[in-house]
């Protein structure tokens, strides 16, 4: 690429990032206006925050720890192992891809509530982890494909089993990968709304993404706490974004297909 399109590129991407990132300077310019942080003090003195925050931490590392102990055994077996109907389960998985979590409230509804899971954040660990194997597994599985089989072979030749094999050779190398999906299952389960608010009723049971709809009941005429309130939600995802830059680069490119 000449300098001229490498000019034109990078002055593309800067009105892309700028259309992002103008909102995000409006709430934060906003959240100080009439009682600087005396607004976020307001905020953090809610009763059920602290609680809110804990529930939003242990459904989001839940989910991740579901999610990748499951694509990280699936993606090696569908890339490295041979068994019947191999082709046709994977595609199977991977439909989950086409299908939008608002198509499925009406059955999951009618699941949490025969299971009484109503008002249970341990509930969401479940449906979000089912939600985000599909492309989790795209991503492990190319990454798996990219893997000299010869080194499982190796460690067979030397006395172990497909299993140890896995974990002992493969696994060590699949840090790249399991920091993007890391990242990748962070973003979703954190920033999740829908499904909390239907099944989440109870504040103190609540995550943090539904508590801006229980301050508008609070500060509807309050718009500076409203920001407050939001950015202090916004602020997690910001700080990993500036921490795991190279990490969604990665998870950019281990889900690639090689040409």
């Amino acid at each position: 690429m000449n300098k001229a399109g490498k000019i034109s590129k990078n002055i593309i991407l800067m009105v892309i990032g700028l259309l992002w990132f103008v909102p995000l300077l409006f709430m934060f310019e906003k959240s100080f206006e009439d009682g600087g942080f005396a607004n976020y003090a307001t905020i953090l003195q809610q009763e059920n925050l602290p609680r809110n925050f804990l529930n939003s931490v242990v459904v989001t590392g839940g989910t991740i720890a579901v999610v990748l102990v499951v694509t990280l055994l699936a993606g090696f077996a569908f890339s490295k192992l041979k068994f019947r109907g191999k082709n046709i389960l994977y595609l199977i998985v991977l439909v989950g891809l086409m299908i939008p979590a608002p198509a499925l409230i009406v059955p999951l509804s009618q699941l949490i509530k025969t299971m009484g899971l109503i008002n249970n954040p341990l509930s969401l660990i479940g449906i979000y982890a089912a939600l985000q194997v599909p492309f989790s597994l795209l991503i492990m599985k190319n990454y798996f494909d990219e893997l000299p089989t010869e080194l499982i072979e190796s460690g067979i030749v030397d006395g172990c089993s497909v299993f140890k094999a896995f974990r002992k050779i493969l696994l060590p190398l699949c840090a790249p990968v399991v920091s993007a999906v890391t990242v990748f299952t962070f973003l979703a389960a954190w920033n999740e709304f829908l499904l909390a608010f239907m099944f989440l009723k109870k504040p103190i049971y609540q995550t943090l993404t539904v508590i801006p709809y229980s301050f508008t009941m609070l500060f509807m005429s309050d718009l500076p706490r409203m920001f407050a309130a939001l950015t202090i939600i916004a602020l997690p995802i910001i700080i990993l974004y500036i921490c795991l830059q190279k990490q969604f680069e990665q998870g950019l490119t281990a889900g690639s297909v090689k040409g």
